[in-house]
């Protein structure tokens, strides 16, 4: 127990200083509304989650709903972006996805693979954290059940640290007490 607490812990360090210095390219992607989304307009409030996902994508399908529910669970004090990377013939079936489980996660649509380059994701699901200063704090890839409480314990040290959230807020949503509510 102890040296997974310790490797855990070695592990977070290291994703925290390989992607320290990494900003987050910008771009704009369309939503499910149609509207132009830029990223980085979005950067500079709360720390965001970052997802890349497909329909054709099993892990995707069943990591989206533990994204959404951290979407729900920290409401306003992250925000969940998962982009689509289907073609553009499988949009309507991911807006269509998207609409019928009424996620509450901003849904961006990469129908080029534009962004996907950008992020250089090869396998999907991708997932990072970026922190308020645009700086990626986390990845991972791929999906298994239980991932969903590892990126949440990664969220949680990141509105956890000084910089992230008022006292309030971490009262709030228990932040203050090792993130447990």
């Amino acid at each position: 127990m102890k040296s997974n607490l310790i490797f855990i812990a070695l592990l977070i360090l290291l994703c925290i200083n390989v992607y320290a210095a990494e900003k987050v390219p910008d771009f704009i992607l369309e939503d499910i509304n149609g509207d132009q989304v830029k990223f980085s307009a979005l950067l500079g409030k709360v720390p965001i989650i970052l997802d890349f996902w497909a329909t054709w994508c099993k892990p995707c399908m069943k990591e989206l709903p533990s994204l959404d529910n951290l979407q729900t669970k920290y409401d306003t004090l992250i925000t969940a972006v998962c982009i689509s990377i289907d073609g553009p013939r499988s949009i309507a079936r991911a807006r269509g996805i998207i609409k019928s489980q009424k996620f509450s996660f901003l849904t961006l649509f990469d129908p080029n693979s534009e962004v996907q380059k950008l992020f250089n994701v090869t396998v999907i699901p991708r997932t990072f954290i970026v922190n308020k200063d645009g700086k990626i704090v986390y990845d991972h890839t791929g999906y298994k059940r239980g991932d969903e409480k590892h990126l949440e314990e990664m969220l949680l040290n990141l509105l956890h640290s000084k910089d992230e959230k008022t006292e309030k807020d971490k009262k709030n949503y228990g932040i203050d007490k090792g993130g447990k509510e």
